[in-house]
């Protein structure tokens, strides 16, 4: 007996040292490489805490406060998701079932997994999904084999967790119900239920009293650019890369051939499976961005540890050497993130993480800390921000864009009526300012800026079927939904027909606005001419506020019109 404890000790030990090094590891990583725009983006957000974002829930902005209680810097910023990947590991590993907790396989096999490193260091809401992920998975193994008090707590919690990391937290707690339906009939499951419908009340309170603004976004707001086979083909060849380039493909052919022997195993089948079906079908619809299945990351492994482990000594030997490839991929990458000027550092994103500071001081440097409005970009004032804390800026979206938390924020009513540099990179009459090995920047000055965000308009008799060409009088209303009165003087109103995302067409059309200012709560009616597209189809259509010279704001909601 006393043997058996000192190996088991040894075994956990082991363990324990390779989350020591994995935190360590990516400590240092987080220390030597800028933000990127989405981690930026997130930080906006914790400089106002509140239970809900226009995007997402308010899980990143919390750990990203508590991080930068320690400082304001990339490693502070990144801190708790860092630590929250420590946690992932023990978790992922305690909801392996005990037949299948063999530690030397689990941590070369979790190494792996391509998609595991960056979201090891980076801070955003998917860091915090995969750990409450790990925990619903173990505590739902819990509760499978003891339905008490608190293994019902537990559940409960895991849950709540995923819902305020990350609306795709609904995810794999649906498909482990549809594993399970008889769930519905046991007392324990609706007291898990009612628990997290009551911790998760404060943030729907917040959707409703903001009008369900992620509600209307991701599903009535985002328009697709049209299909393109290539959206479905890049879905399944980043769902190869990202689980590990080379170990994949035989992994997911060995998952069709396991069969589920009980409940919990079942939870991850469906889990896996179902959340690859479901962005698969999306595919048709949108493009799928390849960090939104890690969601179904616990599910790959704790799978991939089944059928390693009941596999041939032969099928055993080549899965390992595999997976030790990946990790030398995984390895090369992470070097390259320290090293400045490598190729990576031209790569999307990556670009804000090495040039992002140094791009922002030469903004700041010209401005002299003036106010900046970004046209069409979260990425760029975020970055900018971020560097430059006290520094005055919004995001101004228009109808080539979409909306974005700055929208909703206060942003932009601090730099009403104030002298403001524009910054874009395609509508205005520019002049450069530095060529940094970031973006081009380009800059005008705008004497005297409206905040704008706040006016919306409502089609009061809306047409719902044109003919094509035909012309029509549209009846709206202008509110101003803020606290501050908005001066109306030289701004205009206009629409725009879309087809598409990117196939679309604003109105030279644009009627000047009467009334020199308009109150908080004011609203004033306004009559547009709206002629119809020339051609049959479905389209959507928008009205927007015009100041020059920036192009139509998003100041309604989306119409479905019929032109037929």
């Amino acid at each position: 007996m006393r043997s058996k404890r000192i190996v088991l000790r040894n075994d956990h030990t082991l363990l324990l040292w390779f989350i020591v090094a994995w935190v360590i590891i990516n400590l240092l990583q987080a220390s030597f490489i800028g933000v990127d725009e989405d981690e930026a983006y997130y930080w906006i957000y914790s400089r106002h805490l509140q239970w809900g974002y226009f995007d997402h829930p308010p899980m990143v902005a919390l750990a990203i406060k508590i991080g930068e209680l320690f400082g304001h810097n990339p490693l502070t910023t990144r801190l708790m998701a860092i630590l929250f990947s420590g946690g992932t590991i023990f978790l992922t590993f305690k909801a392996l079932p005990s037949n299948l907790r063999n530690r030397k396989l689990f941590i070369l096999l979790f190494s792996s997994v391509i998609i595991f490193h960056p979201y090891s260091f980076v801070i955003t809401p998917d860091s915090f999904l995969l750990f409450f992920t790990a925990l619903f998975f173990y505590a739902y193994r819990l509760y499978l084999e003891n339905e008490k008090p608190s293994n019902v707590f537990f559940l409960a919690l895991a849950i709540i967790g995923l819902f305020y990391s990350k609306y795709q937290g609904v995810l794999p707690v649906l498909f482990t119900f549809l594993s399970n339906p008889r769930l519905i009939f046991k007392k324990s499951a609706w007291a898990v239920v009612l628990t997290v419908l009551i911790c998760f009340s404060p943030h729907l309170w917040w959707q409703y009293k903001h009008d369900w603004p992620s509600l209307h976004f991701h599903f009535f707001e985002r328009m697709a650019s049209g299909y393109k086979i290539s959206k479905t083909t890049n879905y399944l060849i980043s769902h190869v890369l990202i689980w590990g380039p080379l170990t994949t493909i035989p992994a997911l052919i060995g998952f069709l051939r396991l069969r589920s022997r009980d409940l919990y195993m079942r939870a991850h089948y469906y889990c896996f499976w179902g959340i690859f079906i479901f962005f698969f079908l999306f595919s048709f619809r949108s493009t799928i961005e390849p960090h939104w299945v890690l969601v179904a990351g616990i599910s790959f492994i704790v799978l991939l540890q089944d059928l390693i482990t009941h596999s041939s000594a032969k099928t055993k030997k080549i899965f390992v050497a595999l997976a030790w490839a990946n990790i030398a991929i995984a390895i090369v990458v992470r070097v390259f993130l320290f090293i400045p000027n490598t190729p990576l550092a031209q790569f999307g994103k990556l670009r804000y993480m090495f040039y992002g500071r140094s791009w922002a001081d030469e903004v700041y440097k010209y401005t002299g800390g003036e106010p900046i409005v970004f046209i069409d970009s979260y990425g760029r004032p975020s970055i900018y921000s971020y560097y430059h804390r006290n520094a005055l800026i919004s995001d101004y979206n228009t109808v080539e864009y979409r909306k974005t938390y700055f929208n909703y924020s206060n942003d932009e009513t601090l730099l009403n009526n104030k002298r403001v540099y524009l910054y874009d990179r395609s509508k205005i009459e520019q002049r450069d300012v530095a060529e940094t090995k970031m973006i081009p920047t380009c800059l005008q000055i705008l004497d005297s800026f409206r905040a704008v965000n706040n006016l919306k308009i409502q089609w009061k008799n809306q047409e719902k079927q044109m003919r094509p060409g035909d012309s029509t009088e549209a009846l709206l209303t202008l509110s101003n939904i803020g606290n501050e009165r908005i001066n109306l003087s030289g701004l205009y109103i206009n629409y725009t027909f879309f087809k598409t995302r990117k196939n679309f067409k604003s109105s030279e059309n644009r009627v000047a606005l009467s009334a020199e200012e308009l109150l908080p709560g004011g609203k004033q009616l306004i009559k547009i001419q709206i002629k119809a597209p020339s051609t049959p189809g479905k389209f959507r259509l928008l009205y927007s506020v015009i100041q020059k010279p920036i192009e139509g704001t998003i100041a309604s909601p989306y119409f479905n019109v019929v032109i037929k």
